[in-house]
């Protein structure tokens, strides 16, 4: 179980935390491992692997906030719109 999202925005702060780390709408996209060691450094992140950073990525692409060309992620504009 995750922190709860101070904003009450998302799922969970670990939600709100993996779509901080991901690219920006218009960006490139970035895969799964460049994504895990990008986040590596936010100590309060609450995940404990890579296969719960991709079910947290799915549950943002799920609501909106996230998107995929398949196996790469990026935030969607609505992401933006909502840390905004």
């Amino acid at each position: 179980m995750y922190l709860p999202d101070p904003g009450a925005v998302f799922a969970s702060d670990t939600h709100r935390r993996v779509l901080c780390h991901l690219p920006l709408p218009g960006e490139d996209f970035t895969d799964l491992q460049s994504l895990g060691r990008r986040i590596s450094g936010d100590t309060h992140h609450g995940l404990t692997s890579v296969d719960e950073l991709a079910g947290v990525l799915t549950e943002l692409e799920d609501e909106g906030f996230a998107e995929t060309s398949g196996s790469e992620w990026r935030m969607a504009k609505a992401g933006l719109d909502a840390i905004n």
